[in-house]
């Protein structure tokens, strides 16, 4: 191929690396678009992870003391639990007294005072004085059946006495059983106090984690539309390396030329610049430094050589 044709397929491989280079730069502008997006995304989701672990701890103290205020309320209740099953028994064994002493106070027909007032009455009457056979016989059938009825009217008062401190005990435990249900509710409510504050921070929580997953999906989708461009410019760098590749045998053989056209025209200039040293004129300094450089000015022996005057403009021959 002649100089031209050479330097044609030079331009027509620069032509396509130009174009090449002008899409990888395309691509890299679109690239820093993504990129800003994907720092405003990821700035976004980094916030929103940072407030999420701040509010996270926040809502933590909220619900450690809750479930320290609900451990106190197991614990009353357990105790409010005992206390019940007292207040059962007790009330079981108080209406077993009861009934109990009903039924003694039934077969006494009377109070003890009064059986004792009777049995006193009966005994003096006995003992002291003159009375009828047939009237003290009936006297003694009602002392031996007032013993009887004595003892269960003395039963019956133990019993009542029973009932009454045992209604006693169940009055304070009945007390005891309000203060811890009193005490329970208190904590109860503060407990959901700390409940409901938690599930509050618990809700703003998820909405801030919803926009910060919402963030990163899009920063992961910006990552996605750059790998595309990042694989085409990948390629086109390829191409171009492959285009310089194919052109450098072109460009050294412009460069071929372009040495042998250098070193035609050193020739025709060292051929003019020695006539002109033939003809003892003035030599240029260019010329005296080509002349030198290829060895044609010839040395004499003893002495240096002389170097051209500068250049001066010619005579008019006129």
């Amino acid at each position: 191929m002649n100089e031209k044709e050479l330097k044609v397929k030079v331009n027509e491989f620069r032509k396509e690396m130009n174009a090449k280079n002008s899409l990888i730069e395309d691509l890299y502008k679109k690239i820093d678009a993504h990129k800003k997006d994907s720092e405003k995304y990821r700035t976004e989701r980094d916030a929103g992870n940072d407030k999420i672990r701040e509010l996270a701890e926040k809502a933590e103290v909220f619900k450690k003391k809750r479930d320290e205020l609900n451990s106190q309320i197991a614990k009353l209740k357990e105790q409010r639990a005992e206390h019940t099953d007292k207040i059962k028994k007790l009330s079981s064994e108080i209406n077993d007294s009861k009934s109990a002493r009903d039924n003694l106070n039934e077969s006494a027909r009377g109070t003890y005072e009064m059986l004792s007032g009777i049995y006193e009455s009966d005994m003096d009457a006995l003992l002291n004085k003159d009375i009828p056979l047939d009237r003290e016989i009936e006297i003694f059938r009602n002392i031996s059946n007032l013993k009887g009825r004595l003892e269960s009217s003395q039963k019956a008062d133990e019993i009542h006495k029973s009932v009454s401190n045992n209604y006693s005990a169940l009055r304070e435990l009945n007390k005891i059983v309000r203060d811890i249900s009193k005490d329970i509710k208190t904590l109860a409510d503060e407990s959901q106090e700390n409940h409901v504050s938690a599930m509050k921070i618990y809700d703003e929580l998820d909405a801030i984690r919803k926009s910060a997953n919402e963030s990163h999906e899009k920063l992961m989708q910006k990552y996605d539309e750059m790998t595309p461009h990042r694989d085409e410019i990948k390629k086109l760098k390829e191409d171009i390396k492959k285009i310089r590749e194919d052109v450098a045998p072109y460009l050294d053989e412009l460069d071929k030329i372009r040495l042998e056209k250098e070193e035609h025209v050193k020739e025709t200039t060292v051929a003019k610049a020695k006539e002109t040293l033939k003809n003892k004129k003035r030599l240029s300094m260019a010329d005296f430094k080509l002349l030198l450089e290829s060895d044609e000015i010839p040395m004499k022996k003893g002495k240096g050589v002389q170097e051209p005057e500068e250049e001066k403009a010619p005579e008019n021959p006129n």
